[in-house]
């Protein structure tokens, strides 16, 4: 979405809600009024743009999705969870009886979650709650906490809890004095210089709030009684429409959070990765890109054996980089068109197994099976890209277009947002480096290049032997092809198949 916000969209914006009849001004500071105003009159007196009345802004839609959701991070050792629902306004009657009511609730070291769920239980880092609300439109409210993945569904049954208890117990004299202080005690900060009561006064202004609204919401503070407190707890608490987030990793939790009584549905929260810009495509391009296309496969040894090549193993050995850890990894792969890939790798603290359908897949390792993370899911696409037997047929897979580039290079893309440039070598015909980006796993992609610094006649087909490969232009890997097999009757299920 951001992406495609260009100069133009920011010019129709400043033009449609900027002007004088929908702003409002205001000056704070040490000045003769008359004096001011005589200066500001000077400085936008010619400014008499005029549009139409803005219209209100939409209304925000009164629809919950109670559940309970989980984003899976198999790089952590702790879970973060939110518990909410729906809020309200600021200018809503009770809500100074709810901010109290949060405050009780979740407010600080002497509130129910943090002496419940950390001090008694000893589960969470650190737990809050608030009732949010806004000028215009319903907040949230929220309880935050965090805890070591062991007792994640344990600390978010706690605090579910004691969300149930405010609706079903009396809060105390002391807690409601507590809280009542606490609130109004942090209430006197919104005003605490010129510039910020300036700019509540303005705030409240433009959104249609009454000149003495902090008057009367200070007295109705004050007013709170522990009847309120209970009243509006069973009021606008409801466990049921509570929607339950936890951020972890669920191989990791000492239940299961499906015990807590509901389906658990998945979240991704992967960004994307911005598209590289592809190179402009015409048709003398698209033709010029297919000849080259057609001499590499007659060079790699023929249409007809590239074509006949259904499935192949390969026995690689990876020698990483010391800035990639210095290890060195036996890799079998196993791929299987057209979008089957498998991968096992000795490590080592164990093997670990990569499978992909193309759509899904899984992860084994020492710790147990999992299904693909996003991100590796993606990186697993763009290799299916590169998969040498297919890659050089890309002029035969239905969403791939191939396109010559002004430099002579070959630029292949999938349609999906993925693409690799070819570079031949003008001796051999074959290709001598791929440029492509690669998808990262906890941050922006990376810039690869392979190159191919050897090849092997494997039943007559030119096959990679060595590569090099290096990773933002510094040096990554060193893979040696020990051993390749074309056809040898992979079939699903064994691709498939879950150590």
């Amino acid at each position: 979405t951001i992406d495609r916000i260009q100069r133009s969209d920011l010019q129709r914006f400043y033009q449609r809600y900027f002007f004088p009849a929908n702003i409002m001004f205001a000056v704070q500071g040490d000045f003769s009024m008359p004096e001011m105003k005589a200066r500001i009159e000077a400085l936008f007196g010619d400014w008499k743009v005029t549009q139409p009345p803005v219209p209100p802004f939409p209304s925000v839609i009164s629809k919950t999705t109670p559940g309970t959701y989980l984003v899976t991070k198999t790089d952590v050792t702790q879970t973060t969870f939110y518990l909410g629902q729906r809020g309200g306004m600021l200018s809503d009657k009770d809500y100074p009886a709810l901010e109290v009511m949060a405050d009780i609730l979740g407010g600080g070291f002497q509130s129910r979650l943090f002496r419940r769920v950390r001090t008694q239980l000893g589960y969470a880092y650190g737990i809050g709650a608030i009732w949010g609300a806004n000028y215009d439109h319903p907040g949230l409210f929220t309880v935050e906490g965090s805890t070591k993945s062991v007792s994640s569904t344990e600390a978010i049954q706690a605090a579910s809890e004691e969300i149930a208890k405010m609706r079903d117990s009396e809060v105390t004299p002391a807690e409601l004095d507590i809280a009542k202080n606490t609130v109004l005690n942090s209430w006197v900060f919104h005003f605490d210089t010129p510039a910020k009561t300036l700019n509540r006064l303005l705030t409240y202004e433009y959104f249609g709030y009454p000149k003495d609204f902090i008057y009367r919401y200070q007295k109705a503070l004050e007013a709170v009684t522990r009847a309120d407190i209970s009243r509006v707890a069973k009021q606008y608490l409801d466990p049921r429409e509570l929607t339950i987030v936890a951020v972890g990793n669920p191989a990791d939790f000492g239940a299961k959070l499906d015990t807590l009584g509901r389906p658990v549905t998945p979240l991704d929260i992967t960004i994307p990765e911005p598209k590289a810009e592809a190179a402009p495509i015409s048709e003398a391009s698209r033709d010029a890109g297919k000849k080259l296309l057609l001499n590499l496969q007659r060079k790699a040894g023929g249409v007809e054996k590239l074509a006949a090549i259904k499935d192949l193993r390969e026995q690689v050995t990876m020698q990483l980089s010391p800035q990639a850890g210095g290890l060195t990894v036996k890799q079998t792969q196993m791929w299987m068109s057209p979008s089957y890939i498998r991968q096992e790798m000795e490590m080592p603290f164990g093997k670990v197994v990569v499978y992909s359908n193309g759509a899904g897949g899984f992860v084994t390792t020492p710790r147990g099976t999992s299904p693909i993370p996003a991100a590796q899911q993606q990186q697993i696409r763009e290799e299916l890209l590169r998969v040498y037997p297919a890659l050089l047929l890309s002029d035969r897979v239905p969403g791939r277009v191939v396109n010559q580039l002004p430099d002579g290079s070959i630029e292949v893309t999938d349609g999906e947002g993925s693409s690799v440039r070819l570079t031949l070598d003008p001796a051999t015909g074959l290709i001598a480096k791929a440029d492509y980006q690669q998808a990262g796993a906890r941050g922006p992609a990376a810039s690869m290049q392979q190159s191919y610094l050897a090849y092997q006649s494997v039943d007559g087909v030119q096959f990679p032997k060595k590569i090099s490969v290096t990773r933002n232009g510094q040096n990554y890997a060193e893979f040696t092809v020990d051993q390749v097999k074309f056809n040898t009757g992979l079939t699903t299920d064994e691709i498939s198949k879950k150590p």
